[in-house]
């Protein structure tokens, strides 16, 4: 059975490895802090576009970073760590299980149940931190509930959450408070627990949240307490939502986690007759279904979210949905067999199919960004600075972060407004990235441009001195 997760996660995760495009929003951004990390030796501050910048914690972007010190800088590099991880999630939710239900056959399923989320496949790809988030946080559960129980255990659980605070920072407690509300739950003998693991496993998270924290204020003072403590935690953690609302927001959800929410729920309802909060049953139950709900609630509470960050439910909807699949399947073998025979099978079919066929692995494609950066890398130095100019927008991140990823080349000034006028490009020629409309107005106000390359709406011209 381990051995059917292993191919097919390896499959999922590689297949078609040197796939190119990363998406500027988040992809392109990791990955360039990651490059511009392992150039500079800068492993603190976390540099971006040659600025230091403290928005995100350092582990994600470390694993990136020391990627490229070992395989070079390149897509396929900054989407690794995540295939990993995706591989280490998937192993371990199989430990997990065998230890939270005590047979391979529920572990097999609960694992099986994640990796044929759309969710988790969709994001297993991608050169982001939310996997590597997921892994850590289901290895904080597992040691707090993995027996026999020791101190060094309990301690290192704490450690694994402190690892998954410094991944995706506030996101990384979604799991503890699942786990302490869990056992709170559980009753007499799930309190009896919480009460003999919180002392080590407090004592190892601030061992690692309060070291990095503490090395950080202490080399960068204000810049770092005003860009994560204040900006990322309370604004963009707390405060900060989605482009969407919370009703759609959970309608998405709905469907990306079918099946696995219809078995979550037919599990739910068994054990409402049998009177829930009473029994055996509920009382290996009670961890993963709060961790089914608890970071939703904590999510939604502060505003719609983005989707990956559901990523954080998946396990505990997979562990209660896998329970109510086991007890259909406890008294005929055949059906089991049926299963692992159909879940080897898909996965040959899919692989196949993904390796020989031209399908899209994603919709957020860059391909006019990657040739126009050739255009820029072919004419320019690596040291020449190119403007963003889209006038009546907001900075386009995404242009902004796949173009410095794949130019290679620093930016300066971003998306001035038609009010606003463009820097003298004195001596040499300036470099512009712009729109179809920032070329009309250019042009409309006279200035001595020529064009270079057209990609869709993206233009790269140059401004002659005057």
């Amino acid at each position: 059975m381990r051995r059917i997760l292993l191919l097919a996660v390896i499959m999922a995760a590689w297949a078609r490895p040197i796939e190119a495009d990363l998406p500027g929003y988040d992809d392109a951004y990791y990955a360039r802090k990651a490059f511009e990390v392992a150039e500079s030796g800068e492993w603190l501050a976390l540099p971006f576009n040659g600025a230091p910048t403290f928005d995100n914690p350092p582990l994600g972007i470390w694993a990136q970073a020391l990627t490229f010190k070992l395989v070079g800088a390149s897509d396929a590099a900054a989407r690794l760590p995540t295939g990993l991880f995706g591989v280490l999630v998937i192993l371990l939710a199989f430990e997990w299980g065998k230890n939270l239900f005590g047979e391979r056959w529920t572990a097999f399923i609960l694992a099986a149940l994640i990796l044929f989320n759309p969710l988790f496949l969709k994001y297993l790809r991608r050169s982001m931190l939310d996997v590597g988030l997921m892994f850590w946080s289901m290895a904080g559960i597992y040691l707090a509930q993995r027996k026999p129980l020791n101190r060094s255990i309990q301690a290192f659980s704490g450690v694994s959450f402190g690892l998954a605070y410094l991944t995706k920072s506030i996101l990384g407690l979604a799991a503890p408070a699942a786990l302490i509300t869990g056992w709170w739950l559980a009753g007499t003998e799930g309190r009896r627990q919480l009460q003999g693991w919180w002392p080590p496993a407090v004592a190892g998270f601030l061992l690692v949240v309060g070291t990095w924290l503490s090395v950080m204020t202490i080399k960068f003072g204000s810049p770092f307490v005003n860009g994560h403590l204040v900006w990322l935690l309370w604004g963009e953690g707390v405060r900060g939502v989605s482009d969407s609302s919370r009703l759609e927001t959970l309608a998405r959800l709905a469907v990306l986690l079918l099946p696995v929410s219809a078995f979550f729920i037919a599990t739910l309802l068994r054990l409402l007759r049998k009177r829930i909060g009473q029994g055996s049953e509920w009382r290996n139950l009670s961890v993963p279904w709060a961790w089914a709900w608890v970071p939703l609630v904590l999510l939604m509470a502060a505003g719609p979210r983005k989707l990956w960050y559901f990523l954080a439910v998946l396990p505990g909807v997979a562990a209660v949905a896998a329970s109510g699949v086991a007890d259909l399947t406890r008294s005929r073998p055949e059906l089991r067999r049926s299963i692992v025979t159909g879940v080897a099978a898909i996965w040959c079919f899919l692989g196949l199919a993904i390796i020989s066929l031209p399908i899209p692995l994603h919709r957020d494609r860059t391909e006019g960004i990657r040739a126009i950066a050739e255009e820029v890398r072919a004419r320019t130095s690596p040291q020449t600075p190119i403007s963003l100019f889209f006038p009546g927008e907001s900075c386009r991140w995404d242009v902004r972060n796949a173009f410095i990823w794949y130019a290679n080349r620093p930016v300066e000034g971003c998306s001035p407004t038609p009010s606003r006028k463009l820097p003298d490009p004195g001596p040499g020629r300036h470099w512009l990235l712009t729109s179809a409309d920032g070329l009309q107005q250019l042009r409309a106000s006279k200035e001595p441009v020529l064009v270079w390359s057209r990609q869709g709406d993206l233009v790269l011209v140059s401004r002659e001195p005057a």
